[in-house]
């Protein structure tokens, strides 16, 4: 079964970082993670990575999703990385 690819908008905190962890560590997915902070972008791949042990699943997008470049971007980095789109859980805000 192959893997889903999500973007998750508001990833850094709360339902959005919950949802982006459930996916990599529960459904094996591959994950664009939008949000607004760095450092708490930051830290969310430092814990998926060290201690959950996901490597090379989760890209991250620094900026707010209603400017249509950090739309663009995240659509690009997303293409560029699988090929594809599976499904994205909107989230900002």
């Amino acid at each position: 079964k192959m893997s889903k690819v999500v973007i998750v908008t508001g990833a850094s905190r709360g339902i959005g970082r919950a949802a982006t962890l459930q996916l990599l560590q529960h459904y094996n997915g591959n994950v664009i993670a939008v949000a607004r902070s760095n450092q708490d972008l930051n830290d969310l791949k430092s814990h998926a990575e060290n201690e959950l042990g996901v490597k090379g699943r989760l890209e991250t997008v620094t900026g707010d999703i209603t400017e249509e470049h950090i739309v663009e971007e995240t659509i690009k980095k997303c293409l560029d990385r699988w090929g594809r789109i599976d499904g994205i859980i909107a989230n900002a805000g």
